[in-house]
C-alpha cells in the first residue's frame, strides 16, 4: 500500500507562512526516517493551502475528485493533528473519511482512534494555554517589558540558515531542472542525488521531501524555473 503526504499552508489557521511548510516537512522527513512502515511505498506529496478537512469536504476543491480516488487506498501522512482540521470535530471526520488510514509525524504509533482522543484533549488544553498566555502578557506589560519579536541572535541564525538553502538550491540548479523537465518523481531524484554521493547542507543523504524544497526554493526566487 502507498502513503500519499499531506502539507498545508495553514493549519488550522487562515495565516500562511513559509516557516510553516518547512517545520512540517522537516517533521515530516524525521517520521519517514525514524518510523514508517517499511511495507509503505511512498505515493503522492501534497501541498494545500487549507487543512485537509476543506480537501476532502469542500465542493469547490478542483483536487477533490484525485483526493477521493486515494481515499481507502493509500494511508495519508501529515505532520501534526492541526493539518486534519480546525477543531475535533473536523479531526474526527477526517479520520472516518480515511478509514482510519491516517499517520500523524508527531504522534507515532497513536491508531485512529486514539487520535480522536488526542484531538479532543488538544482543544482543552487550548483553552487553558489561551488564558495562560493572556494573563503572562498582561503581567510582562504592567513590569514593563518588551512583547514579541526575535531576538538579535535568533533572527541571525534563521538567516544563516536560510542563505544555506538557497545557495544548495543553487548549486542543485541543473539537477533539479533536469528532474523537473523529464517528469522525475521526487523519490526518483532524491534516489539520483544519491548515488551521485550529492550531501544535503547537514550532510544527510537526500529524500523526496529535501528535493521538493529544493525545488520550491528555486521556484520562489526564479520566475523562469521549471518553465
Amino acid at each position: 500500500m502507498l502513503y500519499v503526504t499531506y502539507i498545508t499552508e495553514s493549519l488550522g489557521t487562515t495565516r500562511i507562512s513559509k516557516n510553516v511548510i518547512e517545520a512540517q516537512e522537516r517533521d515530516i522527513e524525521l517520521y519517514i526516517d525514524n518510523f514508517i512502515d517499511t511495507s509503505l511505498n511512498e505515493g503522492l506529496i501534497f501541498t494545500g493551502g487549507h487543512v485537509l478537512y476543506d480537501w476532502l469536504f469542500s465542493e469547490n476543491n478542483p483536487k477533490k475528485e484525485m483526493i477521493n480516488a486515494l481515499v481507502g487506498e493509500s494511508y495519508f501522512l501529515v505532520a501534526y493533528l492541526s493539518s486534519l482540521g480546525r477543531n475535533s470535530e473536523e479531526i474526527s471526520q477526517v479520520i472516518d473519511k480515511l478509514h482510519g488510514l491516517i499517520l500523524v509525524a508527531d504522534l507515532p504509533g497513536a491508531s485512529a482512534e486514539d487520535l480522536k482522543v488526542y484531538a479532543k484533549l488538544e482543544a482543552y488544553k487550548k483553552k487553558f494555554i489561551g488564558i495562560r498566555s493572556k494573563v503572562g502578557i498582561e503581567q510582562a506589560k504592567a513590569d514593563g517589558k518588551n512583547i514579541g519579536g526575535l531576538r538579535a541572535k535568533t533572527q541571525e541564525r534563521n538567516d544563516k540558515k536560510r542563505k544555506e538553502a538557497d545557495d544548495m538550491a543553487e548549486s542543485l540548479k541543473s539537477y533539479l531542472q533536469m528532474f523537473v523537465d523529464r517528469g522525475f518523481t521526487l523519490n526518483q531524484g532524491a534516489t539520483l542525488l544519491n548515488e551521485l554521493g550529492v550531501k544535503t547542507v547537514q550532510g544527510k543523504e537526500f529524500k523526496s521531501m529535501t528535493v521538493k524544497r529544493y525545488i520550491d526554493r528555486l521556484k520562489e526566487k526564479e520566475e523562469n524555473f521549471s518553465k
